[in-house]
């Protein structure tokens, strides 16, 4: 009987120090992981402190989701917080909700997000209708690799952010544009966005170019912003060029490396939303110089059948890399190479084909390497026709000399910083090769 008691007691003493424990594990597991309740759809309102700088860096945006965990974030509480921790898969469709507040009636969400215009469901049947012919430009692809290009049923990547600028009377009705030339930034690179508004970006407001008398179409140009705006001198900068300018455009995600692919979506989803009636997009880089005649004069040569075409200097099958700066993930992206894509320092995409992109780019799992994503992946599932010209610019091309825009084939070219995009605009005024070639031996030019 002694030994009887002697059992119960132990037993009833584990019991009360295994659940202490256990209740000790979960109470400090919601305060190191406070998104865990948010995953599981449970949340209620989640208050951390401010500060994005490692965030971005370590969590920014997992590229399942489609959003930053938290829009207000504090290093302390975030730093323990790294991308193992969190789910990888890019086919489970779950979201992080758009607010910190998540709703408790969730039917009543999942309701919402399945209401779709009609237009949006003819674009989709669009897609969808084409999938067969996509099927057969991939019969080089294993099974399981050509089951990736389907375009998913559900917005697995939707993009949701709102305009903070938008932009809206940088286009005109009665004026439609021929490119709308994309050009991404970030705020402190002010010279480089001074020196293309004095030079190739020129063309925008004053419809002219070095040495050209005939009529040039219409071009826009958009400076594209992500967030935040978490300084003064940020939201100086802002105020001072949209006032100035009326150029930029900003959206309300984080900007980052790995949100560059958002970046990109961001305008196409400005196009389609206040640029509607534009000819081509070019999506550039601000440290690229971009010949735009040349670039015009080629795409009025050039058929431009449907659904499309994307444009640029293109790599074949270039093969997937899963660690590193370009590391992606197996379960975002099975195949072992990208179809063929177009270097993303420049690139056309057709104006027609805009919400078709913007489309299938919400319906497939979210790839961070923008290029790769957007005209070798998107492209794909669309069925646009990719044509490469060897006149843009590779990624690794090094600076370009003073003349070498003086011939009608070289379109663009990379590693320019304002100085050198001032000389190549300079050298653009001298009539021919030879003449550039002698002012710059005379120091005239550069």
């Amino acid at each position: 009987m002694l030994i009887s008691n002697r059992c119960l007691y132990s037993c009833m003493w584990i019991f009360i120090v295994s659940s202490a424990t256990f209740m000790s594990v979960a109470i400090i597991g919601n305060l190191k992981y406070p998104d865990a309740n948010i995953i599981n759809g449970n949340a209620k309102k989640v208050v951390i402190k401010k500060d994005v700088t490692n965030f971005i860096k370590d969590v920014a945006i997992d590229t399942k989701y489609q959003k930053p965990f938290f829009p207000d974030v504090e290093q302390d509480n975030v730093k323990d917080l790294q991308r193992n921790d969190l789910p990888q898969s890019a086919y489970d469709i779950k979201k992080i909700p758009k607010e910190t507040e998540v709703k408790q009636d969730m039917k009543e969400d999942m309701k919402e997000t399945l209401v779709k215009s009609d237009d949006e469901i003819t674009v989709e049947e669009e897609i969808r209708s084409n999938q067969d012919q996509v099927q057969e430009t991939l019969k080089g692809m294993s099974s399981s690799e050509r089951e990736y290009y389907k375009m998913r049923t559900e917005r697995v990547n939707p993009f949701d952010y709102e305009f903070l600028v938008k932009g809206e009377n940088i286009c005109e009705p009665h004026d439609p544009p021929y490119l709308v030339l994309l050009c991404l930034t970030r705020f402190y690179d002010i010279e480089n966005r001074e020196a293309i508004r004095k030079t190739w970006g020129s063309v925008a407001t004053t419809r002219s170019w070095p040495l050209v008398n005939s009529k040039i179409p219409t071009v826009k140009i958009v400076f594209l912003f992500g967030g935040p705006v978490d300084t003064k001198v940020k939201q100086s900068i802002l105020e001072d060029e949209s006032a100035r300018y009326g150029d930029i455009v900003m959206a309300d995600f984080v900007d980052s490396y790995v949100n560059l692919t958002y970046k990109v979506m961001m305008g196409l989803k400005w196009v389609n939303t206040y640029c509607p009636q534009a000819k081509y997009i070019v999506k550039v880089d601000q440290d690229m110089f971009l010949h735009v005649i040349n670039l015009i004069r080629y795409l009025e040569g050039i058929d431009d059948p449907d659904p499309g075409i994307v444009l640029g200097y293109v790599n074949a099958r270039a093969r997937v890399l899963r660690s590193g700066k370009w590391g992606v993930n197996f379960d975002l992206y099975p195949p072992t190479s990208y179809p063929n894509y177009t270097n993303g320092n420049t690139y056309v995409i057709s104006g027609k084909a805009s919400v078709k992109m913007l489309k299938a780019a919400e319906h497939m799992p979210y790839v961070f390497i923008e290029d790769a994503f957007l005209t070798g992946i998107v492209r794909t599932v669309v069925g646009l026709k990719i044509i490469d010209h060897q006149g843009f610019a590779r990624w690794n091309d090094p600076p370009p000399r003073i003349c070498s825009f003086h011939n009608p084939f070289r379109i663009a070219a990379t590693n320019t910083d304002d100085t050198l995009k001032e000389s190549l605009w300079k050298a653009l005024k001298y009539r021919n090769l030879k003449n550039c070639y002698d002012a710059v031996k005379r120091h005239r030019v550069a």
